[in-house]
């Protein structure tokens, strides 16, 4: 997992056992997201009840007690005082911030939150230049993007210039900034919710996160089933990385049907995957290397390769037939070429679990009982690609 999930439901324990009151509270330094100092919170939280329609009647407080509050939440690890670059303040603890977030949006009051937020920090002020000094400046509207299904505000992020000062977050992607949010922790609710554009990478992103975790893995795939079902008419880029997790759901013959009826460069790594597991090499080799003939006439450049993780397994092809070397060396390049630097060390994850010759994984991912067992000495060849991909 990409996060420490037992060490999250001791943390949600302890928040479910604080006084209403200071779960409203918790709930409002979650909306805040980035540091905020106790001068600052108490006249965001005083400011929360000129905001009308709440179910609740909200008691100003002074910094004395929300200092000694946030004291106590800190030495129980539900808070942390945090140094970012020209700010320091109080967060919620990071595993804790996303579930107390989306509750604040189940009880109708992150919007309210949100507004006493601007009145205090001008954020929006930062928001309209699209430049942002931290990632957890960033991170704050991709939150607010994410729930609410913006469609036009996910591209303008995409877009987006982060500076590289001190933040608790680190660096930021797009992947990352996904994982972060709708993946902290993932459930199917708020990813069924997505609206097409950004569910497509949103679902994805999140099931390469789970390759250790069956269980979740499966609940997650029957969400992201439904949902392609139910939006890939009006947005079939949805059926291409939906094909990848049916290969893995013992579905190939499916996920090669409905690829084979796409107009997608990607559907020939699906159904040269798909030829593999039926024991067909010659046919795999074949429909990889028709699909490799086409892209090579799309994008005008000699040197290409699948996006795709199932595309993986042209090079080891070429490996088990004795291929020419310069041959596999010109792929790996385009697929270096076209990853762009966005490929994911879970794609090679996903091999480890998958080849049953590692003693140590023989049993642990299974989905329908499907295993990939293709080419001898599996291990070997996978750490020769990981190798060659770096």
């Amino acid at each position: 997992m990409f996060f420490d999930e037992v060490k999250r439901k001791d943390l949600v324990a302890a928040y479910r056992n604080l006084p209403e009151d200071e779960q409203v509270v918790y709930r409002a330094l979650a909306v805040v997201f980035i540091p905020v100092n106790i001068t600052k919170l108490t006249a965001i939280m005083n400011g929360i009840k000129r905001f009308v329609n709440l179910s609740y009647q909200w008691s100003a407080q002074t910094t004395q007690q929300y200092t000694a509050l946030l004291k106590q939440w800190g030495r129980r690890g539900l808070a942390e005082k945090c140094v970012e670059f020209r700010s320091e303040g109080w967060t919620c603890a990071p595993l804790l911030t996303e579930v107390a977030a989306r509750e604040a949006i189940d009880k109708g009051e992150y919007a309210r939150f949100d507004a006493a937020t601007e009145e205090v920090l001008r954020l929006s002020l930062v928001e309209r230049t699209n430049s942002y000094q931290t990632a957890t400046e960033y991170l704050r509207v991709a939150r607010r993007v994410f729930y609410q299904g913006d469609v036009q505000g996910y591209e303008r992020l995409m877009a987006a210039s982060i500076y590289a000062g001190t933040s608790r977050y680190k660096r930021m992607s797009e992947l990352s900034s996904i994982l972060q949010i709708l993946g902290n922790p993932p459930e199917a609710k708020w990813l069924s919710s997505l609206p097409p554009r950004i569910g497509k990478v949103a679902f994805p992103s999140i099931l390469r996160s789970l390759f250790d975790n069956a269980g979740v893995f499966r609940e997650l795939f029957t969400a992201f089933d439904e949902y392609r079902a139910t939006h890939h008419k009006a947005f079939p880029p949805l059926t291409v990385e939906w094909s990848e997790f049916a290969i893995l759901a013992g579905r190939g013959e499916e996920a090669a049907r409905e690829m084979g009826k796409a107009e997608f460069l990607e559907k020939y790594s699906v159904l040269a995957l798909n030829a593999l597991l039926q024991g067909d090499r010659e046919g795999a080799l074949e429909r990889y290397e028709e699909g490799l003939k086409l892209m090579r006439k799309v994008l005008n450049r000699r040197k290409v390769g699948y996006y795709s993780w199932t595309g993986i397994f042209y090079p080891i092809l070429l490996l088990g037939g004795n291929a020419p070397v310069k041959k596999i060396e010109d792929y790996l390049e385009g697929s270096r070429m076209s990853f762009s630097g966005h490929m994911s060390p879970a794609s090679f994850d996903l091999l480890r679990f998958l080849f049953p010759s590692n003693p140590k994984r023989e049993n642990f991912f299974q989905i329908e009982g499907t295993r990939i067992n293709t080419v001898e000495n599996c291990v070997d060849i996978f750490f020769f690609l990981l190798y060659a991909y770096w």
